[in-house]
């Protein structure tokens, strides 16, 4: 799988999301071209995803062996080569945002939690934010007109927005929108939540 860029593991993970698209690519270094690649537990898409033009869904979970014929550059030619690669289909976590404290008349602060959607607890320590974020804000219309700074956290500041390095001045009805993508510590996939949208009163 293509390595994230904010990952704080050194190793490469060998697990996929069941029922989820999976970006995957060659673990081959160098110049190389994918012939054909294929699986017996899913599907195998092309497209445009996270450094690759490929990506497995899972059927189920459990072992999901991957098969390539490439060719990978050697000098002035080209070897083809077939590999086969194992990894461990588990089921994805159910993550919502869910609002835990609105002080937006006292000091502009929104304060959510990450909770698992089939018991509305807290999600387990295993998963944590994976990535900044960047809250949308939308007006009255849903047209959108700027940006929040950048998030890494459970609590969001609607100081300074900006939008074209004006001040925006919210209005009743102004919307934020925002979707967090969740990192699973032990195993160092990525999931994002349901898209969670604040109010302005």
């Amino acid at each position: 799988m293509p390595k994230d860029d904010g990952s704080p593991f050194n190793w490469q993970t060998k697990n996929l999301w069941q029922g989820k698209i999976n970006p995957i690519t060659s673990n081959y270094i160098g110049d190389f071209r994918i012939l054909k690649v294929w699986t017996d537990n899913g599907t195998i898409d092309t497209g445009d995803y996270y450094l690759t033009n490929y990506a497995i869904t899972p059927k189920r979970t459990g072992n999901v062996n991957v098969y390539s014929i490439q060719e990978v550059g050697n000098g002035k030619k080209y070897d083809t080569i077939q590999t086969k690669n194992t990894f461990k289909a588990i089921t994805p976590p159910t993550v919502i945002v869910k609002l835990k404290s609105d002080h937006y008349t006292e000091d502009t602060i929104i304060s959510f939690t990450l909770s698992d959607s089939l018991t509305s607890k807290p999600i387990s320590k295993r998963y944590k934010i994976g990535r900044f974020f960047e809250p949308e804000i939308l007006d009255n219309n849903g047209n959108l007109i700027g940006h929040l700074k950048m998030c890494s956290g459970t609590e969001i500041s609607l100081n300074d927005p900006f939008h074209n390095d004006n001040e925006i001045k919210f209005e009743k009805g102004y919307k934020i929108k925002f979707v967090i993508t969740i990192r699973d510590m032990k195993t160092d996939l990525l999931i994002p939540t349901e898209e969670f949208v604040y109010s302005i009163r």
